[in-house]
């Protein structure tokens, strides 16, 4: 007879680790919204994910608010996989701020402009300066250029 070794596939594994990991480090109590967020999140998990983006993951999950828009879980999901492998604690406040307060609509530029003002944020950021980077991004026009960019980047 045939005996089957019943090997998982690798990306499977990999989401039984990040499982385990998520698990180990639940609050007592997870609402059923959290519960949600905690799937979407570990069914799109890249193959491989640095310790780095794994303690990025639960600090969202466990600082998300009890209702979050698809675009809101979307832009969660495009910050994380963009993340550099060094954050402060600075820019984990910034990212929290920012998606927050993300309007129900954000075109793909703006996207690029936040993922290019939270890597280049200062160490210390004024409420003032967080106001601002907020306001900037709201209103962005749909094409700006490198020199409008540049002076964003200044501001």
């Amino acid at each position: 007879p045939h005996h089957h070794q019943h090997q998982l596939p690798h990306h499977h594994q990999h989401q039984l680790l990040v499982t385990k990991l998520v698990k180990d480090n639940l609050p007592e109590q997870l609402t059923a919204h959290q519960l949600l967020v905690t799937k979407l999140v570990r069914d799109n998990l890249p193959e491989q994910l640095t310790a780095h983006q794994l303690l990025v993951t639960k600090l969202v999950r466990d600082n998300l608010p009890e209702q979050l828009t698809a675009h809101q879980l979307l832009v969660t999901k495009l910050v994380r996989d963009n993340l550099p492998e060094q954050l402060t604690a600075h820019q984990l406040l910034v990212t929290k701020l920012v998606r927050d307060n993300l309007p129900e609509q954000l075109t793909a530029h703006q996207l690029l402009v936040t993922k290019l003002v939270r890597d280049n944020l200062p160490e210390q950021l004024t409420a003032h300066q967080l106001l601002v980077t907020k306001l900037v991004r709201d209103n962005l026009p749909k094409q700006l250029t490198a020199h409008q960019l540049l002076v964003t980047k200044l501001v």
